[in-house]
């Protein structure tokens, strides 16, 4: 026995890699290491000593004396490609081996006195909280085995340690669900695929959650499984934080991870790259993360693991030390994924996706737990500063939709302890997706910083919000909330080219084309009538007269949405033009224009039907009127 465990403990040329395992103890002022062979039962240097633990033996069951103990146990424990060489080198606890994917045999040579001898093989996809148990089997000789079947050692890595209960009643660990051995897993582009491939035709924002060994651009990442750069196919882009627009590809910055993306397929796809997996680069902490570093505003972040992670979980750091939670004065508490065709805000970031986080502060980096969050829970509409909302409090949403493509969770209103300008419930409007509609609020007093929630103090009078609108084709506002407006008080949109619009709950309002901003207005009529500006009509028009019947004197009012010329006319019953009372370029606005009964001469003219015409540009409407005398 003592030449087999000197064999086991040096062999490096066997089929199978031989590594003792022996638990730090102390023998007096001497060190027994992990990984030393220790013969002979171990040695004692001192007296009241205790060795035990995972220390190979010579003999058999358990060596005592006055001054020692020496447990028994495992002897050398063998990891390999079943039928294939194993690396040779040093495999001890909380160190990883690089490994292909695969089965992998597990054998565990022991010495026994008698009795039967069992042992349990305990693993974890990487990230995982909980151990997996399986039995071990009898192998040749003194042995047990456990093959892990390569659906275990992949993209995620594995970790494993096992157990061996003797047949004189001790129980020995190899490895601890502390400590555990660790198979960091090497794959090619194949091996290392995003598990579900993209939906087509919706932007996602997405990562690559792999410690790449090869060529890190996206090219090398996407364009190997996508093809050709081809923007009617799919299409790439990461956000610029400095200009706030998006790099198309190839343009994009280099793939790493935590690093997120733009991407929009026509067709269903998936993508991988040469690569090992992921694990924690930060280990300063009570939990192990990654971290990321971030810049101050926008970043567009994606979880560096291949699992999903709770966005409670995941931590800050500021100037190089942790703070506690998600500290509001560092970021903003949203973790923005897009979902379908919009934005929603998670509690679990799914692997392999990205989201937006807004950074108040600069040297700050994110820190990922390596735990992986087993809720799964689903990305929630946006909502408002406040689930709970007090009597005096009330929100207004606004939803902007393009095509296929929305801007929701835009609020506004009044919140006890808000103020005019910025505070903490004006929450940041996260960059639009590429081509997508963006609507939202711009603070008074010049801020920069675009907003998708605005609350101001309750007032008794009115208030007045800025809104931001990019260009897009066939946009559409949808107001919600407007019953919940306070009684007496009305809402009223007024675009930057002066056509107004009341507000109704549920009510939709098509933007012209070249509209880029516009004001909300709140309170009530006399606050409209004092501080909102005269709204334009929306579509020419042409009112009936009034009185009518009339004498002496009648108004014909008008309305022009846009600057024309304009002619008004008078006729009698037989179509003879009586007397032109307009023929001039009007702006855009509301218009009255009276006539007294005369014609062109000024003279009266008799009782009777009379038609009043207006032409301006290709609108041409006309009325009837009664003068009596």
């Amino acid at each position: 026995m003592k030449n087999l465990i000197k064999m086991i403990c040096t062999a490096s040329v066997m089929s199978v890699f031989w590594i003792g395992i022996v638990m730090v103890g102390t023998v007096g002022a001497e060190v027994v290491a992990p990984g030393a062979c220790v013969g002979g039962g171990g040695a004692s240097g001192g007296s009241g000593t205790t060795m035990t633990g995972n220390v190979p033996l010579t003999g058999t069951g358990v060596a005592t004396s006055a001054n020692f103990l020496v447990q028994g146990g495992v002897i050398a424990a063998a990891f390999g490609q079943p039928g294939e060489p194993a690396f040779a080198a040093t495999f001890a606890g909380s160190s990883g081996e690089i490994v292909l994917p695969g089965d992998k045999l597990l054998k565990v040579g022991y010495a026994n006195g008698s009795g039967t001898v069992t042992g349990t093989c305990y693993y974890r996809l990487g990230g995982a909280t909980t151990f997996a148990s399986t039995a071990m089997t009898a192998g040749t000789g003194d042995t047990l085995v456990y093959t892990i079947p390569s659906a275990s050692v992949g993209v995620r890595g594995l970790e494993f340690y096992f157990r061996v209960n003797s047949g004189d009643g001790s129980t020995v660990s190899v490895g601890s669900s502390g400590e555990p051995f660790i198979y960091i897993v090497e794959m090619n582009n194949a091996q290392s695929q995003r598990p579900r491939a993209l939906p087509a035709t919706q932007y996602r924002i997405i990562g690559a959650p792999l410690n790449l060994t090869g060529m890190n651009t996206s090219a090398a990442v996407f364009g190997d499984d996508f093809g050709e750069a081809d923007p009617t196919s799919w299409r790439l882009g990461s956000y610029n934080n400095g200009t706030g627009e998006v790099n198309e590809y190839p343009m994009t910055v280099r793939v790493t991870p935590g690093r997120g993306f733009w991407l929009i397929m026509r067709t269903p796809a998936s993508y991988g790259a040469e690569s090992h997996s992921m694990r924690p680069n930060n280990f300063d902490y009570t939990t192990d993360y990654y971290e990321v570093p971030l810049d101050s505003g926008w970043n567009q972040v994606a979880n560096p693991y291949a699992f999903d992670v709770d966005w409670p979980a995941v931590r800050f750091t500021y100037q190089d030390a942790m703070v506690p939670g998600h500290d509001t004065s560092v970021v903003e508490d949203f973790a923005y994924v897009y979902v379908g065709n919009q934005y929603s805000t998670a509690s679990s970031i799914p692997g392999w996706d990205g989201f937006f986080v807004f950074v108040k502060k600069p040297e700050v980096s994110i820190l990922f737990p390596y735990q992986e969050d087993a809720t799964k829970m689903s990305a929630k509409p946006l909502r408002h500063i406040a689930e709970t909302i007090a009597p005096d409090n009330w929100s207004v949403h606004l939803q902007m939709e393009a095509g296929e493509l929305t801007d929701n969770g835009n609020f506004i209103g009044v919140r006890e302890g808000a103020s005019f300008g910025d505070d903490g419930f004006d929450i940041s409007e996260p960059p639009s997706a590429p081509d997508a509609p963006r609507l939202a609020f711009r603070l008074p007093e010049g801020d920069p910083r675009l907003r998708r929630a605005d609350y101001r103090a309750p007032f008794n009078d009115g208030a007045d919000w800025n809104l931001d609108i990019t260009l897009a084709p066939g946009r559409v506002i949808t107001a919600s909330g407007i019953d919940n407006l306070p009684d007496g008080m009305e809402a009223l949109l007024i675009l930057d080219n002066g056509s107004g619009y009341t507000l109704e709950e549920n009510g939709k309002i098509e933007l012209p084309e070249t509209t880029t901003s516009a004001r909300l207005f709140i309170g009530t009529t006399i606050y409209l009538a004092n501080e909102a500006p005269s709204p334009l009509p929306i579509d020419f028009a042409l009112h009936q007269n009034y009185p009518n019947p009339f004498n002496p004197f009648t108004s014909i009012n008008f309305a022009l949405p846009e600057s024309r010329f304009v002619t008004l006319e008078v006729y009698n019953i037989i179509g003879q033009r009586v007397k032109m009372l307009i023929s001039e370029d009007l702006e855009a606005g509301e218009y009255r224009e009276e006539w007294h009964g005369d014609d062109e001469q000024g003279k009266q003219v008799a009782s009777g039907i009379y038609f009043y015409r207006i032409k301006a540009g290709d609108f041409i409407q006309s009325r009837k009127m009664l003068l009596l005398k």
